[in-house]
């Protein structure tokens, strides 16, 4: 082992055999033992910049950095290849005296003035020996620094360390650690960061580093970070487990947290814990950014689920940014790939959420509260979710809704251009198996629901067990479409494109074309099951052609185009250049996209309101008669002006069918 100071010049190397007691440090004379090139260090001097180079494989030490304060000391492979110079372990501890007995090096530091500098270099550090005169024997299986300076690693490789308690691969508290082309693998803690753990307020930087098959039985199974900030450039995080939270990582902290061109494969939680990929969890100071990165396999560990956020979770009112990113394969209980909870916000642009699943709620992504905790909100922008399943993988006995998103309880979610397509709900256990596509879910008494925007964006291909093909809301907030197409989605019961069970509902600029359900509402079902304050408007230029009812039965079909019922006062709108149905020569209705009103339901005009087409819709009541009011409006004269722009379903149960007109009061009348 040759030592060499910042004065030295090193013109050959020769291969000589150490010698502790005759060596002297330089490279005709190089010393046998690390402890001994570490008693030498000190007398150097404070600030000294010391490298020390490792030949071969060494045993490693503990040095205590307090006696040669804010000196920058460097551990470099002397062949500068990694794999033939090894040192068994390597640390550093602060304000207290070495063992130097110790096997493997350990880094502590002297105080909060120590600005110690540690740099390993093309080397590798390999196993954790257990030695009784070990002094941090529990926490650091490859590398424990306990120092308010910085570790830095290039071009490191970390193999098969095990930790008691915390750190597998490495563990550091108080101070920053750099890696550049670093490798960890094989390493497992029995408590958390099975790869690093980082406990420290100051930054954890990660570049080209690559970690995998790393495990440990509590939290971060490649990474776990407390405190600090964390910057990923070009990190590979694989087949990594948690046995709680993090399988991949696990953030926690009110400072920043980046990832960039990073992979997070195969990596999952084993018995209970959120987050298989990532877990982040900060405050209203913490933001997080994921940017050209790939998140995809992170699946269940034998038959355990991650309970939620198969790809990544997040919580406790911390932002998330991710842009240009992957999530793909991911499973979980709820939300397969992204789980939002308790005041996190996510905000997205050209986010691809692929082939995930749940064996409950949001097989995509679910956003939600609860009783004691607040919902989320997510805004994603020309972003795609699709090919995610709801009720596929687990046991039976859960509810299983929204295959592609669930919005729950004190949430909201903006949807700017992209899509939602081929997702799908499988089971309808428990009261489930609706929002094939999206799933919003009620509130309570004295809880919100959750709220949905989609504008200029497209919801196509999703299927539902039950109700709901493209859209379920059973909110009491907002539903809100722009420019929105919702295109070939089923329903095995009622719904196809949208089931609209209460709430405020606007669609500006709708198509629902070719959907299908089996009893009612081909296109859209409107219905408010409680409250009077509720409402559904179709305006623009909406149009609802092409879809289908397909029950066996033709008296269990209702409303191909539109299914209106129990309105409760609460009225359904149109308004603009809407149109129901296509309509052929003489004003027939040539693909059976009527609307259906249920009971005393109306079709509610606006006040002054023009509409442009004519035909607008065809009606088919339930109840037929000349007194059967079909049209309403405010007491003005709205139901005049508009009142000829509507045709009425002849009554097929008499014979022969009797045909019916609307007069200029909104009622049915016969014609003669």
């Amino acid at each position: 082992m040759m030592l060499q100071t910042s004065d030295d010049v090193a013109k050959n190397i020769l291969n000589v055999a150490g010698d502790d007691t005759k060596g002297n440090g330089t490279i005709a004379k190089p010393f046998l033992t690390l402890n001994k090139a570490w008693a030498h260090c000190k007398t150097l001097g404070i600030g000294q910049e010391i490298t020390i180079y490792i030949d071969g494989e060494v045993k490693g030490f503990f040095l205590n950095t307090g006696e040669a304060n804010n000196a920058h000391i460097k551990f470099k492979g002397l062949h500068g290849d990694k794999t033939k110079d090894c040192i068994k372990r390597i640390g550093a501890y602060m304000g207290q005296t070495a063992k130097q007995t110790a096997k493997n090096p350990i880094i502590h530091s002297g105080g909060l003035t120590n600005k110690i500098q540690i740099t390993l270099e093309n080397l590798t550090i390999d196993g954790s020996p257990v030695n009784t005169n070990d002094p941090f024997p529990d926490n650091g299986g490859g590398i424990y620094f306990d120092s308010n300076g910085t570790l830095t690693l290039n071009n490191v490789t970390i193999q098969n360390c095990n930790a008691t308690e915390y750190g597998g691969g490495v563990y550091l508290m108080n101070g920053s650690l750099s890696m550049n082309t670093v490798e960890i693998k094989k390493c497992t803690a029995s408590n958390s960061g099975g790869g690093i753990y980082f406990d420290s307020n100051k930054t954890l930087t990660l570049n080209n580093v690559t970690i995998q098959n790393c495990n440990e039985t509590g939290y971060g199974g490649g990474v776990y970070l407390m405190n600090g900030s964390l910057s990923m450039n070009t990190v590979e995080i694989k087949k990594c487990t948690a046995s709680n939270s993090g399988g991949g990582i696990y953030f926690k902290s009110d400072k920043q947290c980046i990832l960039n061109s990073c992979t997070i494969n195969e990596c999952n939680t084993k018995i209970g814990g959120p987050g298989g990929g990532i877990y982040l969890e900060g405050t209203a100071l913490t933001t997080a950014t994921i940017k050209n990165s790939t998140i995809k396999d992170c699946k269940r560990h034998n038959a355990f689920y991650c309970p939620d956020g198969g790809g990544i979770y997040m919580r406790d009112k911390i932002t998330v940014t991710i842009n240009d990113t992957t999530i793909s394969g991911c499973e979980g209980e709820n939300g397969g790939g992204i789980y939002i909870y308790n005041g996190a916000t996510l905000k997205a642009d050209n986010l691809r959420i692929e082939s995930c699943k749940v064996r409950s709620e949001g097989g995509g992504i679910k956003v939600s509260g609860d009783s004691l905790a607040a919902g989320g909100t997510v805004t994603l922008t020309n972003s795609n979710i699709l090919n995610c399943e709801a009720g596929s993988i687990g046991a039976t006995g859960s509810a299983c809704n929204g295959g592609g998103v669930y919005i729950g309880m004190k949430s909201s979610f903006t949807m700017n251009g992209g899509s939602i397509s081929n997702n799908k709900v499988t089971r309808d256990d428990s009261s489930g198996g609706n929002g094939g596509g999206v799933y919003v879910k009620e509130g309570t008494v004295v809880e919100k629901g959750g709220s949905f925007t989609m504008e200029n964006g497209s919801i196509s291909g999703n299927n539902a067990i039950k109700d709901g093909g493209g859209i379920y809301f059973a909110s009491k907030e907002t539903l809100t479409l722009a420019n929105v197409e919702i295109k070939e989605c089923v329903a095995k019961t009622d719904g196809g494109g949208i089931f609209f069970n209460e709430g405020k509902g606007t669609a500006t600029n709708l198509t629902v074309t070719k959907c299908k359900a089996d009893k009612k509402g081909g296109g859209i079902l409107i219905r408010n099951s409680s409250g009077t304050d509720n409402f559904f408007i179709l305006e623009g230029n909406s149009s609802i052609t092409e879809n289908e009812l397909t029950a066996g039965t033709v008296s269990d079909r209702s409303g191909t185009g539109v299914y209106v019922g129990n309105l409760n006062s609460t009225p359904f709108k149109i308004k603009g250049n809407v149109q129901i149905g296509t309509f052929g020569s003489s004003r027939t209705l040539t693909d059976a996209n009527d609307v259906y009103l249920s009971d005393t339901e109306t079709i509610y005009i606006d006040k002054n309101e023009n509409l442009t087409k004519n035909p607008v819709a065809q009606i088919t009541p339930k109840m037929y008669g000349n007194s059967v009011q079909v049209l309403s409006d405010d007491g003005g004269e709205d139901i005049k002006t508009n009142y000829t722009k509507f045709t009425v379903t002849p009554n097929s149960t008499t014979s022969p069918p009797t045909k019916y007109t609307i007069g200029e009061d909104g009622k049915l009348q016969t014609i003669p």
